[in-house]
This record gives structure tokens, sequence and C-alpha cells, in this order.
């Protein structure tokens, strides 16, 4: 027998027999379980109902009322005492050991540990997956699994064209925390309410500091820390076109912020104060990435004295600081500094570096050089949803899962996967769907997740039923892109031809 679950397993025994669930099952959590082990029960619960057509009860207990038919959710040694099983080890590295589950099957019943509520969170997911394949009838199993890497992120795009409303932004944390992701980024330029600043962002579905605590509050039940993500030097523009803020350009472009000037790091500061407080996560990502006119206007003078490098360095180090004001350590994209990697070793440890690259390839040079570094590092490859029609779904596969197994042999902590709103955000949530559960997926197993296997079980356990001929239109869709003088680097002619003037 073969079994198809997302993300892979580390280790899967298939073992004779099956245990069936009936309309008598019990679900049952010890006394001393948390509201989070309470959810991730309720979970279960629905999608056997769901599956099945009957609910199994929820009983909170100190020890199970029945040997038999019965599924324990149990989260640590001091619960398996309590309950008269023995825990079940898994062999974890150390930085994942808090995210690793073991899930035993058998015609009796099913045993569900783990040393963390992530790690039971987890399990009950997989479990949840073996229902929606195989209904009442699940199969005798057991399963070890863990990450390889502590952190499998998604960044969405919410400041160029579209902002998801917060139900939709509940939606995706819901569905892809199921397989297993655990960070949201929304990449934020102006789209914020700043309190302190009230026309930056005006008029343009800004998110409130409200709307980022519930949705943090959904983040937080679903084990995803949800990171503050707000532009802190390029990428400037939709805030430097207002007159107030105009003075602050580095460059008639109305792109980067001048550094040489202390009212940058005032407004910086007051923005940071206003977007901050609502966040739970104390990892912001400043970005920084494309400075194309550093050093060519208001910083000209300054970028001649000590190099244009040295100048971007310097303005890094001061965000640090102002992020430290709350509580925060910072990460940013690395491109920049790869023009002089040298200042890389000069950044302090508890900076994190961002390596993307969204074009497929063999090889990414830049992550064996981050590596090389000694850095704390992240790769951050792309879904290739944005400018086209349909996603360039062979190439985002090819680029996702090659960075993720570069990332992961040169030793980065995790994957932040990129769906980017580049020209006007064209692309619907939906066609990003594939994208997101694959990068997630491969965060997972480190890059060992092949692309048929990857289709093989996404089918079934996110698309149901028609899952054949759904994905047999997702290929044909995406064959589109590799026809003859249509896909080009970040986008596709398709949507010249169509949206745009051509």
């Amino acid at each position: 027998m073969t079994i198809q679950l997302l993300p892979s397993p580390k280790e899967i025994s298939i073992r004779a027999g099956t245990f069936t669930l009936d309309g008598a099952t019990q679900i049952v959590i010890a006394a001393g379980a948390g509201a989070d082990v309470f959810r991730a029960a309720r979970q279960l619960q629905a999608e056997i109902a769901n599956r099945a057509g009957f609910r199994p009860a929820i009983l909170k207990a100190y020890c199970p009322p029945s040997a038999e038919n019965r599924i324990l959710l149990v989260c640590g040694e001091e619960q398996a005492a309590a309950f008269g099983v023995d825990p079940l080890r898994v062999d974890a590295p150390q930085a994942t050991a808090s995210q690793a589950y073991a899930l035993s099957v058998e015609p009796s019943g099913a045993l569900l540990y783990a040393e963390t509520p992530t790690g039971l969170f987890y399990a009950v997911q997989t479990l949840r997956q073996l229902v929606r394949l195989h209904g009442p009838s699940v199969p005798a199993l057991i399963i070890r699994d863990w990450p390889t890497m502590p952190y499998r992120g998604l960044m969405l795009d919410v400041s160029r064209g579209k902002v998801h409303t917060l139900d939709t932004l509940a939606q995706v944390v819901e569905t892809l925390s199921h397989y297993k992701l655990n960070v949201l980024q929304l990449y934020t330029e102006h789209t914020f309410h700043f309190p302190t600043h009230p026309k930056i962002g005006a008029d343009a579905g800004s998110l409130t500091s409200e709307d980022i605590v519930a949705l943090d509050q959904v983040c937080q039940a679903h084990h995803v820390e949800l990171m503050p993500n707000l532009q802190s030097f390029g990428h400037a523009h939709n805030t430097l076109i207002l007159p107030e803020y105009r003075h602050l350009a580095e460059t008639d472009a109305l792109w980067t912020l001048r550094p040489d000037s202390e009212e940058t790091y005032n407004l910086l500061n007051d923005l940071y104060a206003d977007m901050l407080p609502a966040f739970s996560s104390k990892t912001l990502n400043i970005d920084c990435d494309e400075t194309y006119d550093l050093g060519k206007g208001a910083s000209r003078k300054l970028a001649k004295q000590i190099g244009v490098q040295r100048v971007y360095l310097n303005h890094i180090l001061r965000v640090r600081e102002l992020a430290a004001r709350y509580g925060c350590t910072i990460q940013l994209w690395g491109d920049i500094l790869l023009h002089s990697p040298e200042l890389i070793g000069e950044l302090p440890d508890d900076v994190t570096l961002l390596c993307w690259d969204y074009e497929p390839a063999d090889t990414y040079p830049a992550i064996e050089t981050f590596g090389r570094s000694g850095r704390r590092f992240w790769v951050c490859p792309g879904t290739n949803s944005w400018n086209a029609l349909f996603p360039r779904l062979y190439g985002a596969n090819v680029n996702i899962r090659t960075m993720v197994r570069e990332g992961a042999a040169a030793g980065a902590e995790g994957v932040l996967n990129t769906d980017w709103g580049d020209a006007g955000h064209y692309q619907p949530l939906g066609l990003s769907w594939y994208g997101y559960i694959y990068g997630t997926a491969q965060g997972w197993t480190g890059g060992a997740t092949e692309p048929d296997a990857f289709d093989a079980a996404l089918g079934p356990l996110f698309f149901g039923p028609a899952h054949d001929r759904i994905m047999q239109a997702l290929h044909q869709l995406a064959q589109t892109n590799t026809l003859a003088n249509i896909t080009h680097p970040n986008r596709c002619n398709t949507v010249l031809a169509l949206f745009d003037e051509p």
C-alpha cells in the first residue's frame, strides 16, 4: 500500500489491519491539555464528521475510560504516564525537535504523541489527511516525523494593487497550517494604517492594527508565526510621492529613503512604533532590497567618502537599532550585500539574511555565499504566479525545490516562499495554492519531494473527488507557458496581450 501525504513523513511503516472509526469512537485528550490541544481535537472531529458522517465525542480525562476505539492525543511524558501508554520517541534534530511527532494506528485505536502542542498539532494534521483519504477505515501504521527546515513560510504581497481581506488571510492560515506551514509575512510598503502618519497608505485598502491583532490570534491558534514586514529603505515610492515626505527621497526617482538625514530614522521609528505592537512575533523583515538609486543623490557625497555599500550597511545597522527598541530582531533581503559579500561578516549575529531568486536554475551560487558566511539565512523562491495569466508552474517547481534543497545543505534555517504582486497583482489567490503548498512540502522535506509524488498527493487531499480532471486542467494551463515567446524573466507575454496595452 502506498500512502501519499503532504508533506511526506520522514518515517512511515505500514502494518496489517485497519482502525475502523464509528459513532462510538472517542477523541481523548489529557486533563491537563491546553486550549491549543482542544482546538486540534476539534479539527480532527470536524474532519471525521465531514468524511465519515459522524462526529466522535471529545473527552478530556485523567485516563482513558476504554482501551478500545479511541484516539489518544498525548503531549509529553507526564500525560503518557497518566494515560498508561509509552511515549513514541522521535529521534529528531535539536533544531526541529519541538515540531516532531509520532502517530501510531492499530486496529484498536490511534495514539498521537509529541513533546509539544505544536508537534501534536502536526500529528493531528497527518491523521486528518489519513481520514480524508481513507474515510473511517484508517490503515494501521506508524509514522515518525519532523521537518528538515525549522521555518516554512509564505510571504504575500499586499502592496502592489491587492490587499487581502481578513477573511481571506484567515483562510490562507487555516489551509496552509494543515500542510505544516508555520510562518506568514505580509509584504508591506505602505498599506498599513499608521496613526502618526495617516496619509501613508490612505485610501489603499490598508490593514489596521485591529486587523493584524485579529489575524495574529488566528495564526497563533494554528501554530503559525505572523512576522511583521515593512519596507525600510528602497521601494518607498508610495510614501515618497506624498508632498510631506518627498524631501526624504534619495533622488527624484522617489524610490529610496535618504540615509543621510536623521528625519528618515525618525520616520521609520514612528512607523515601527505604530505597527509592531499589533504583532506577537519579534522578528521584523525590514526588506531593504533593490536600492537602485542609493548614493546617486542625497547621499552621493557620503557614498564617495565611505562607499555606497558601507552606506547601505550603516543604514541596516541603524534600522536594527530601531527595531531593537521594540524587542525585535531583523531580517532583510540579501541582494545588495551580495555586491560586497565581505561586509556580511560585519552584521551582528542576530540578523537573518533572505536569499531570493525566482527563476529556475540548476544551482544558486548565492546560497553557497550565505552558507559560507556563517550567518543565519533563509532561502526565498517564488510561486511565479505574478505577471502571468497562469503560474509559470514548472519553472516555479524547479526554483522552489532546488533552492530549498541547496539551502538545507548549506544550513538555511527556513524557506520563505513568495507570491509577489508586480505590475498590479493580476493573479487571483486560487492560482497560487499549488505553489504555496509545494513550497511548504519542500521546506518540510528539505527539497526531497518529487514533483510527481507531490501531484499524486495534492490531488485527492486538496481538490477532492474531482482531482483527476482538475490536475489535468492545471497542467494543461501550465503548459501554455512553455509555448514559444511566451515566458520571459518575471513575466509572461499573455499578461501583456490581454491585460496591458500590447
